[in-house]
Order: structure tokens, then sequence, then C-alpha cells
């Protein structure tokens, strides 16, 4: 939908700048494009408006794509997550849509904060998503897990997972992350995830750094 929006011939180059843009070099990543699509037919489907600035998008209908991604971040503060209000909300803690993945893209958007109180407003509510994993890990000698709700299954608890998206991996990552940041300060050097490395300032990534990754458009 964002794409859309942008000025006639505009849609496809960006397009291709984010295709581009979400293969890093040396991985095997296949990314398919569709025409007329909103985006690249891809599960990095966080942090668009971060993607499109690095991919030369200044704008989207007028307004400014930082403005866009700050008015994404402000409608998670208010949204109440990670409180679980209804049935179906809030019911994932996973990185794919869930908690954890919630927590990382305000620590992104941390990292990448120029104003000193928006950026510690970010990092509380990112810490917020991390006590509430605290809260819910299970624990006995077998170890520690996360187990998931779906509220139209009967019985709705899932069985609890171990993969980068749905399971103990991609909560096990932003936890750590946020543990470096609160021992090192918000400069913390970020390691590279394959969804949304884009989304923090070159300067603290620790494999795609310099102050661009793509070239400029011919």
């Amino acid at each position: 939908m964002a794409l859309r929006m942008l000025a006639p011939g505009r849609e496809q180059a960006a397009l291709a700048r984010l295709a581009e843009l979400m293969t890093p070099r040396g991985w095997d990543t296949t990314l398919e494009i569709v025409p007329g699509s909103a985006a690249p037919v891809t599960d990095l489907t966080s942090q668009l408006f971060a993607a499109l600035a690095l991919a030369g998008v200044d704008e989207i209908a007028g307004l400014p794509v930082a403005w866009l991604r700050q008015r994404c971040l402000d409608a998670i503060l208010a949204s109440g997550v990670p409180a679980r209000l209804r049935p179906g909300f809030w019911d994932n803690d996973g990185r794919c849509c869930g908690t954890a993945g919630v927590g990382d893209v305000l620590l992104d958007a941390a990292q990448d904060c120029a104003g000193q109180v928006r950026a510690d407003r970010l990092l509380q509510a990112a810490r917020t998503m991390a006590d509430a994993l605290a809260e819910r890990v299970i624990r006995d000698p077998a170890g520690a897990r996360w187990r998931f709700t779906e509220h139209r299954r009967d019985p709705p608890l899932l069985p609890p997972g171990t993969s980068w998206m749905q399971g103990a991996a991609g909560i096990a990552a932003f936890l750590l992350r946020l543990a470096r940041v609160l021992d090192d300060g918000l400069t913390a050097p970020v390691v590279d995830r394959p969804d949304q490395w884009w989304a923090v300032p070159a300067r603290i990534r620790t494999i795609h750094a310099g102050p661009r990754v793509l070239p400029d458009p011919a």
C-alpha cells in the first residue's frame, strides 16, 4: 500500500531497490517481486519505512518516511501490547508477530533515534516486552520454553517451539540483545539479523557496515 502511494513510475524502482536491499550479499535468499504488489513477496515485513529510507525513498504521498516510521512506533506504544487484553490479543510471544518481535523493533528504533528522551521511551518499552517474556517463560528441570496460544483452537495452548520466528531462538536473540544494550548503551553493536539488519545505523551493524549499503541509483 505504501509503495502504491509513490509518484507514478517510482513504485517498480523502489521495489527493485528493496529487493536488492533485502537480499544481503553472500546469503542464499530468494526474493521475488510481483508486478503491482505493495512489497516484495517475503516474510521480511517489518521495518518497511526504514528499508524504504535506505533504498532512497524520502517521502510517500508528501509525507517523510521517517515521520511515517515514527507514527508506526507511536501506534505500537499506544496499542497496549504485551498485555493480553482479549482473545487473540496478545497471544504470541515470538519474533514473527509477537512480543519478542515488537521488542526488537523498539530496540531498532531506540538505537536509531537522535533524541535522548524519545530513545529512552522506546528502550523502556522494549524492557516492558522483555519483562513480559520473563513472566511467561515456563521453567522446569528440562529447561526453559515459551508456549503461545491460539484462541481459535481447542485446546488453545500450542506446543513450545525452538525456531527463529515462532520459538525460543528468536526470543532468546531479543533478550540477549537487550541485555547488551542495557550493559553497553544505545551504541552497542547489533548482530545482523536476516530479517531487519537495515533498521539500525550502519555504524553499529556488525556486518553491513558503512555509510551506505547500496550504491546510489543511476
